[in-house]
């Protein structure tokens, strides 16, 4: 396997677990995830970018993605499988 995909398999394993872990959370009524969901990812680290990603191929309605990288959270339009919205969490 090429050392550039091997990278990312601990983050995507991570991004999958914490999506697995809001659609399994304890006092939920209904299911947490679905296509018409509205989904908010705190953090537009390597992990928060691959939940995105996740949660997008699993056909959520809108992703907002909160960080406080500029360079990190304008990670393409949302035709490519990204955020709907981004947000930078830095305080001027």
């Amino acid at each position: 396997m090429p050392s550039e995909i091997a990278v990312l398999l601990d983050p995507l394993a991570v991004a999958v677990r914490a999506v697995e872990l809001a659609q399994t959370c304890p006092g939920a009524l209904e299911e947490a995830i679905s296509i018409s969901s509205k989904v908010v990812i705190t953090g537009a680290g390597p992990v928060g970018i691959l939940a995105a990603l996740v949660v997008r191929l699993m056909g959520v309605e809108q992703i907002v993605l909160v960080g406080d990288r500029d360079k990190r959270i304008a990670v393409g339009p949302p035709e490519k499988n990204n955020p709907d919205c981004s947000v930078s969490a830095k305080q001027s």
